[in-house]
């Protein structure tokens, strides 16, 4: 700060002196004469240069009237075609545009009309259509692919198409090949599948599975395994209807049982050949599972005659399927897709949760000759107890079965059959097991008397025929 002050000539007191002044007017007098001498001679250089371009100027003008001539004349050519080709051009546009204004009037036209007569009349628009189309609409012989159209229903004038679905018959649940649809098979066999329930006390609930009716008698097929320790078995149907099972016989090898209906009416299944079965074909499993009535799963038979030897170290001949099974499936059918019953399905491979779709039904050739086999071996004892009390207190005796001819007597309580300990319903069917009518069979027998005493003893005794 302090050198510009110095420069400035400023003094202390920030005046200007008298000797710097005169020193300013000086030099602006200097320069003011050196600006005149350059002016004179920048004068009489621009005198000689503009004599030059005087000259310059000259020719130039002559070549640039020259050029502009020959340009002009290039232009007004140029011009005078493209007047030529603007014209042809523009007689085109205005042609094409002509016509699509025409078209467009004319296809408004015609979609105006058919609106009047759509909304005003669509009784005679479908009869325009033509009498195939009106007999589709009503015809029963092909539901699937009619038609039914209520014109009447209007919102805020705005005329609804509403389409009705077909009705399903028969045809609709049909594959060309005569084979039924997954939806026709679970029509047709859902209501010869029932679902069991068992229980040894008569109050809780033990166990559930499955069963098919194979028999206008009421006669059911289901798993030794789903009733082997039930003292009472009930079924219920696909529409919630209950029914009371009672036992007929069981082969525990085979894991066959079967059981009859009190109710005569329940539609039978259609048993197929399982002989015939096919490697890969399709199939449906039909069951309880979970306690869900009437559930439906489809998959395929995965291996024929498949021999499997089970947990309680059992070998036996079965058709393996991917078809899903879930316990409460056990004793339900596996059908083809006929509708045909072709095996009872029994269990599945899920060690760990590693495995899946390895499922596996009994045959129904099998199944239906041990079912056979048990109902014409079917026998009575002749004796009722109460199946609630934890030993086989005897309340009637029928006195014309053969263990009446004994010494037993209401009040008595057997506690073995042929050297197996019973103590309810369930423990005398297994003890019995095998046996058929007319087989004789040896009971172990305590009678208390009014003392507390008890006096045990043995009886001998033959199974009589169901039907005697």
């Amino acid at each position: 700060m302090e050198d510009n002050k110095e420069s400035l000539g400023t003094s202390s007191s920030g005046e200007v002196s008298i000797n710097e002044n005169k020193d300013i007017k000086n030099d602006f007098s200097n320069s003011l004469e050196h600006d005149e001498t350059l002016s004179k001679k920048t004068s009489d250089v621009q005198e000689t240069s503009k004599i030059d371009n005087t000259n310059a100027t000259t020719e130039y003008s002559k070549n640039t009237d020259d050029m502009l001539l020959k340009r002009y004349e290039f232009y007004k050519n140029q011009r005078m075609n493209n007047g030529s080709n603007r014209k042809a051009i523009s007689c085109v546009n205005k042609t094409t545009v002509t016509i699509f204004i025409v078209f467009m009037v004319m296809c408004l036209a015609i979609f105006i009309s058919c609106m009047v007569i759509d909304f005003k009349n669509p009784e005679q628009y479908l009869a325009q259509i033509g009498d195939s189309n009106t007999s589709n609409s009503t015809s029963s012989d092909d539901t699937s692919n009619s038609k039914d159209y209520d014109f009447s229903t209007e919102n805020n004038g705005i005329l609804i198409e509403q389409y009705q679905p077909p009705q399903r018959d028969d045809a609709t649940y049909m594959n060309d090949d005569g084979t039924y649809t997954v939806s026709g098979v679970a029509k047709y066999a859902s209501s010869s599948i029932i679902a069991i329930y068992v229980s040894t006390d008569g109050v809780n609930l033990n166990g559930m599975g499955s069963g098919i009716v194979f028999s206008d008698e009421g006669y059911v097929l289901t798993n030794a395994h789903v009733i082997e320790d039930a003292n009472y078995i009930i079924g219920v149907l696909q529409d919630e209807t209950k029914i009371n099972l009672s036992f007929v016989g069981m082969n525990s090898e085979l894991d066959i049982a079967v059981l009859q209906s009190d109710n005569k009416d329940i539609p039978v299944a259609t048993m197929g050949d399982s002989d015939s079965v096919i490697l890969g074909e399709d199939v449906v499993a039909i069951g309880n599972p979970a306690g869900l009535t009437g559930t439906v799963t489809k998959g395929i038979v995965s291996s024929i005659n498949r021999n499997y030897k089970t947990s309680d170290d059992v070998e036996r001949n079965y058709i393996q399927t991917d078809t899903a099974i879930s316990p409460g499936n056990s004793g339900g059918a596996l059908l083809n897709m006929y509708g045909q019953v072709i095996g009872i399905t029994t269990l599945k491979i899920s060690e760990d949760q590693t495995y899946e779709g390895l499922g596996f039904a009994i045959c129904i050739n099998d199944a239906l000759n041990c079912a056979e086999d048990l109902i014409k071996n079917r026998f009575r004892i002749g004796i009722t107890f109460n199946q609630q009390s934890n030993e086989i207190e005897i309340k009637d005796i029928d006195s014309s079965c053969s263990i009446a001819d004994t010494q037993i007597k209401v009040g008595d309580v057997i506690t073995q059959i042929n050297d197996q300990e019973v103590t309810d319903y369930s423990s005398v069917m297994s003890a019995l097991e095998g046996s058929k009518a007319g087989d004789t069979v040896t009971a172990k027998v305590q009678r208390r008397s009014q003392d507390g005493l008890i006096n045990e003893f043995y009886i001998d005794f033959k199974l009589m025929p169901y039907n005697s």
